[in-house]
């Protein structure tokens, strides 16, 4: 994972999972169906990647020894462009270090690792969702969350006609009954 995302590696080398078609396979499907299900007309997807660098070098528990200087901070966002301007974004920002990128969005004083979705407008809606469990991390719980979506969807798929669905053609799980 750690060569994957490039913590520990020179800014000069360019990450596997932040070249534009992986960015492009793992998250613009999520853009393109946003744009779908608010009925708008998407004329591209862009992607934009800032990293930068640790200032000291870091020690963890988990992963061991990052050096300064090195990658220790990464943030992309896959946009999807609608009339010529960025209007649906999927951001993503991983430190290794609390003290990188405090210029970068962050969680809620307090939480370590959340997912938010920001509307922007008048008013400004903003929904956090911090969770727990699975491995222990909030990405081990937020794959649990897919992983149920998906094993909860099968009874609709074997009741559709054949040929491909998508997220949209299902019917919402709300969890009634499972109490």
């Amino acid at each position: 994972m750690r060569n994957l995302i490039g913590f520990g590696r020179p800014l000069a080398e360019s990450p596997p999972m932040l070249h534009p078609m992986a960015l492009e396979l793992l998250w613009g499907g999520m853009v393109r169906v946003v744009a779908e299900g608010l009925g708008a007309e998407l004329e591209e997807t862009r992607q934009v990647v800032e990293r930068r660098p640790l200032e000291r070098t870091i020690e963890t528990p988990e992963m061991g020894t990052f050096e300064k200087g090195t990658q220790g901070a990464f943030r992309f966002e896959v946009q999807g462009i609608v009339a010529g301007e960025p209007k649906i974004v999927c951001e993503h920002v991983t430190r290794i270090d609390d003290e990188i990128a405090p210029d970068w969005p962050r969680p809620p004083a307090g939480q370590r690792g959340c997912y938010s979705v920001i509307i922007e407008g008048d008013p400004r809606f903003e929904v956090v969702v911090q969770l727990h469990g699975g491995g222990g991390s909030p990405a081990d719980a937020g794959n649990a969350t897919a992983a149920g979506r998906l094993v909860h969807a099968i009874p609709a798929v074997c009741a559709a006609p054949p040929g491909i669905l998508g997220p949209l053609d299902l019917p919402l799980v709300t969890g009634r009954g499972l109490l």
